[in-house]
């Protein structure tokens, strides 16, 4: 199992900084591997799903599992003809207020948890998974999120 964690300050108020994460079709497309993504069952909130595809036209799933408004977010993301292999994983996004004494800012922690799924691979694979691509892919969206939180602070 693989388990990553991000942290990063987001400028904005915690408001602000929900209403951009909460903005799920294009938090997902934060990923760099994610080209497009469309609703599947546009409902915001636990029960929404889209359709995301990665650049070489692999196409999976997400499934919001968790909504607390300006707290956590949460979602699972797998295959959906095989949804035990080709690492399914969950997303959690997670807010806290920053005490400021200039302009506000936001901490997002962003932790994934995940499998390879893939009998005999799956340990020599994860462990390096969860050392190069899935910290980087998670620094990558971090990081997109924060840039789109202070580009877009009115959202």
């Amino acid at each position: 199992m693989i388990r990553v964690t991000v942290s990063v300050i987001v400028p904005g108020t915690l408001e602000t900084v929900w209403r951009n994460l909460a903005d799920v079709l294009t938090t997902t497309l934060a990923n760099p591997f994610h080209t497009s993504a469309q609703w599947i069952r546009n409902v915001e909130g636990v029960g929404g799903r889209l359709s995301v595809v990665h650049g070489w036209v692999y196409q999976r799933e997400v499934r919001i599992t968790h909504w607390e408004p300006g707290v956590r977010l949460s979602w699972i993301e797998f295959d959906r003809r095989w949804p035990r292999a080709l690492f399914p994983h969950a997303n959690h996004y997670a807010l806290a207020p920053l005490p400021t004494t200039g302009a506000p800012r936001t901490r997002l922690t962003y932790a994934l948890t995940g499998s390879v799924g893939i009998a005999g691979l799956q340990a020599p694979a994860e462990s390096i998974l969860a050392r190069t691509v899935v910290p980087l892919t998670m620094h990558l969206e971090a990081a997109a999120l924060a840039r789109a939180g202070a580009r877009y602070p009115g959202l």
